[in-house]
């Protein structure tokens, strides 16, 4: 794991409610081994849309070679800002990743729009975005069968992505993802308790698996058994959650709060959920030994072409349906709590930051045929500081152009010359 430069973030964010964007760097780098950063985002999910946007997108070289990713450039390019700021960044990926038949680059021949496949140049896109650990522990990866599952393992393998929540025998998958950064050992775990098609949950140890847990019944007991050997080997256990059924609902299920907070107690740092594609409300959760540990119920879509139909106009129309094209970046900073220099230090959560997303696109217009596919994912408070110098800048011309038109813009040069008047 490639140690990325210490950069400073916001305050506490207990709950989104309002927009807070992860700051730039101060200059200052924070001690070694005193404190780590977690970066967590939601599921990437390749809909034709996505594969629309890249393979339109796409800029080839001489030698007919992709310059930007197959053109995934474009849809992650805003993430880059935000994975910079972070020593480790998570998200889930809901998808395999298989070599694409000829003449189907993009991979869009699947056995229908909700069975993903996608190319390997697509890994080097998230890579480039800055994501180093993914978990696979989910109801689509699955979707090109055990080979599938392989193929996605060996690609991010080959792309020095930390893979997590399945392996190509049941040890590997249940085999925390320690990733070290300055001495400091983080453990990750994923698990999926939606249902798999194929079911690739062998108990064989020696054939594909993938980590499931059903809330529900007695397959905890394997989950809570990786925990604990997660915690004594790390000095942070983060445990991703792909929750289920439980799609398009804004509030945790009973059984997944019931199970998460179980999981905190036995030593978890960190739990990040996804499946239900929306938002759901952040946790500080409280110990019984004093301890806190950070729940993120649902960190919504990452990357994905839900509900493409959305109204920007105000009237509230498909409200709920737009929502599934909102996300989060939300940074964990944990601190060292006790004196340095201990085999074995306790990291706390020290302070959370976020950063709204948005997955933008222009399905009015493509959809006609009036321009190439567009879907990108937007970090809101840049794009609003975007927004904002743009209109200041407008304005500047408006009023350059009305003042040419009177004649009287030589006067208003030189009233912006002088000091007097420019100070004001």
């Amino acid at each position: 794991m490639r140690t990325r430069d210490s950069l400073s973030v916001l305050g506490v964010a207990v709950i989104i409610v309002c927009s807070i964007m992860l700051c730039p760097s101060t200059g200052q780098s924070a001690s070694k081994n005193s404190s780590i950063r977690l970066l967590f985002c939601g599921d990437i999910m390749p809909h034709k849309g996505v594969k629309r946007s890249a393979m339109a997108s796409n800029r080839k070289g001489s030698k007919g070679k992709s310059l930007n990713y197959g053109g995934f450039y474009s849809t992650l390019r805003e993430l880059k800002s935000l994975t910079k700021q972070a020593d480790v960044s998570f998200c889930n990926l809901e998808t395999p990743i298989v070599k694409p038949t000829k003449g189907d680059p993009y991979c869009f021949a699947t056995r229908g729009d909700f069975f993903f496949k996608a190319p390997p140049v697509f890994v080097d896109a998230i890579k480039w975005a800055g994501f180093s650990v993914l978990s696979i522990a989910n109801n689509h990866i699955d979707n090109a069968g055990e080979a599938g599952i392989i193929s996605t393992i060996d690609y991010l393998n080959k792309k020095k992505i930390t893979v997590v929540g399945a392996g190509k025998t049941y040890a590997q998958a249940h085999s925390p993802a320690i990733v070290t950064v300055d001495g400091v050992k983080v453990a990750y775990l994923a698990y999926c308790s939606s249902r798999l098609g194929s079911n690739p949950n062998n108990k064989d140890g020696e054939k594909v698996h993938v980590c499931r847990v059903d809330p529900r019944d007695a397959s905890t007991k394997v989950l809570f058994e990786d925990i604990s050997y997660a915690k004594s080997v790390a000095d942070i256990v983060v445990l991703s959650f792909h929750w289920g059924p439980n799609e398009y609902k804004f509030s945790p299920s009973p059984s997944a709060i019931k199970l998460a907070k179980e999981c905190a107690e036995r030593g978890v740092s960190v739990i990040a959920g996804h499946h239900p594609h929306v938002l759901q409300k952040v946790e500080h959760y409280k110990c019984k030994d004093g301890r806190k540990s950070f729940i993120m119920w649902s960190l919504g879509n990452l990357v994905s072409n839900q509900s493409p139909k959305y109204c920007i106009d105000g009237s509230g129309k498909d409200e709920n349906p737009a929502r599934r094209r909102e996300g989060a970046a939300v940074l964990v900073t944990l601190k060292r709590a006790g004196a340095s220099g201990a085999s074995k230090s306790r990291y706390d959560i020290a302070n959370v930051a976020f950063a709204p997303l948005w997955t933008d696109n222009n399905f009015h217009l493509y959809s006609k045929g009036l321009e190439e596919a567009d879907v990108r994912v937007v970090a809101v408070d840049n794009e609003i500081t975007r927004l904002q110098q743009r209109i200041i800048f407008l304005k500047e011309r408006r009023k350059r152009v009305v003042l040419a038109l009177q004649g009287k813009l030589e006067e208003y040069q030189e009233m912006q010359k002088s000091p007097k008047i420019a100070s004001k």
